[in-house]
């Protein structure tokens, strides 16, 4: 299915996604470029990388679900 034949409600779901997809990339990467961060006690950028991609993750699957149907 093209993405024009998707409906609105879908394609401002997946410009959402690409968009915060992006924030969150550059969120992280300008999150790893300060030290006070990386030598924050249990490593807090780490740990920021990993729930942030760990959320987004499970927002894709349900966006992808969603949009094949899946139930």
């Amino acid at each position: 299915m093209a993405m024009r034949e998707k409906p609105w409600y879908v394609r401002v779901a997946l410009l959402l996604t690409g968009v915060w997809a992006v924030w969150l990339f550059a969120f992280v990467v300008w999150g790893w470029s300060f030290s006070e961060l990386r030598s924050a006690p249990h490593n807090g950028a780490l740990s920021y990388t990993a729930v942030s991609v760990m959320a987004f993750v499970v927002v894709a699957i349900g966006l992808f679900a969603a949009i094949c149907g899946v139930s």
